[in-house]
């Protein structure tokens, strides 16, 4: 069917990420688009959450888990420093509790379900290889997050350096993480998880090479 939860889902991953880079790249737009930033984070999750297969208890508890880890991580990180360094929050990602955005966990969950489960399509039989590929990922798809966030307000970083530890700690994040998506049992077909992973990193790549 042309007008499949799947392919509606599939054609508003491109619309909004096309239509937000237009708007973020645009100076006069840019300031709208800003502060859409947070909706457009929720409807993403969204759009995954609702594509899976089935939603039993599993897997509303896989995404609860990643969802309040990643939130309970960010504010370690930015109460303490000892795991990315030195950073705080912007008001470009909305209301925060704690001086994190609530968003923030939302956003974890749509970058580890959405790596994880493009690996798993790719690399069926091994679970190990997926978890340390994921990880790797993950880390790349941070280093073209992290100008562009910095340019949009998203995040700034102490002395306006992003340090190495940054990358580090996501590492390690991002490997606990992809551990739990790989070796807990949940339902994980999801039929979106390719568009959303790609559309992130052509858009924050298309970023990096337009924002000033």
């Amino acid at each position: 069917m042309i007008f499949s939860k799947t392919n509606l889902s599939i054609l508003l991953i491109i619309v909004f990420h096309i239509v937000g880079f237009l708007g973020l790249t645009l100076t006069e737009t840019r300031p709208f688009f800003l502060g859409l930033v947070p909706a457009h984070i929720i409807l993403m999750a969204g759009i995954l959450f609702v594509n899976f297969s089935k939603i039993p208890k599993e897997n509303i508890f896989a995404v609860a888990i990643v969802i309040v880890t990643g939130y309970i991580i960010e504010v370690i990180g930015v109460h303490t420093g000892v795991i990315f360094g030195k950073y705080f929050y912007g008001y470009t990602l909305g209301f925060k509790v704690l001086s994190v955005p609530l968003v923030i966990g939302l956003n974890w969950f749509i970058v580890v379900f959405s790596v994880g489960g493009y690996l798993r399509s790719l690399l069926k039989s091994s679970k190990v290889l997926r978890t340390i590929l994921g990880a790797f990922i993950l880390v790349g798809l941070d280093y073209f997050i992290e100008p562009v966030a910095v340019k949009l307000g998203y995040w700034a970083w102490d002395g306006n350096i992003i340090p190495f530890q940054n990358y580090v700690g996501w590492f390690f994040v991002s490997l606990a993480m992809m551990a739990f998506y790989n070796y807990y049992n949940f339902k994980k077909t999801n039929p979106v998880y390719k568009t959303l992973f790609i559309a992130q990193l052509l858009f924050f790549i298309a970023l990096n090479l337009t924002i000033k």
